[in-house]
């Protein structure tokens, strides 16, 4: 995992993990606690997307266009 996947701020309830794997980790029991769990998973699949757009470098996603 890059170095600075980690530093990037998750929603609340999500953490980064790196052993014993390198990732992003939800837990289901947090999820279906939530009041709009569907709300959530799109704001963290946002957040993932750009998190990979600036490791990735020099890609502008739809939004800024």
């Amino acid at each position: 995992m890059p170095a600075a996947l980690p530093r990037i701020s998750l929603p609340a309830g999500s953490t980064w993990r790196t052993h014993p794997f390198n990732g992003a980790v939800l837990l289901y029991r947090t999820l279906a606690n939530m009041d709009e769990p569907a709300a959530y998973l799109l704001d963290l699949w946002h957040t993932l997307l750009t998190a990979g757009e600036q490791q990735l470098g020099g890609y502008e996603s739809a939004e800024a266009t």
